[in-house]
């Protein structure tokens, strides 16, 4: 059976971090986390125009079904299929549309 969107879109989020009681730095911990189903397109380097005019040039795009909220720009994101990493990367320009929603990387 063919899957519109076979694969898993993952955010890293940050959580924790700052200084001790001393002063000293602690470390946040990293947490990739399941946001929706997806698949990646390569986009070998092509350039998207944005709404305000400004180019981006991504490696790769990611869609993903209708209703999916945007990722705010200059999120750390990966496709998984599995345990497999497909593709990685932060995102340069993210939006939700009427037929489904889309990401840059």
């Amino acid at each position: 059976m063919i899957s519109q969107y076979p694969y898993i879109l993952q955010v890293l989020f940050l959580t924790g971090g700052g200084t001790d009681e001393n002063g000293n730095p602690i470390s946040p911990s990293e947490t990739w986390v399941n946001l929706t189903r997806c698949r990646d397109e390569a986009g070998n380097g092509r350039l998207i125009t944005t709404v305000d005019g400004q180019q981006h040039q991504y490696s790769f795009l990611v869609q993903m079904p209708k209703g999916v909220e945007a990722v705010a720009l200059g999120s750390q994101i990966r496709v998984v299929d599995g345990v497999e990493v497909r593709a990685t990367g932060k995102v340069v320009y993210s939006r939700k549309d009427q037929m489904h929603s889309r990401l840059w990387v």
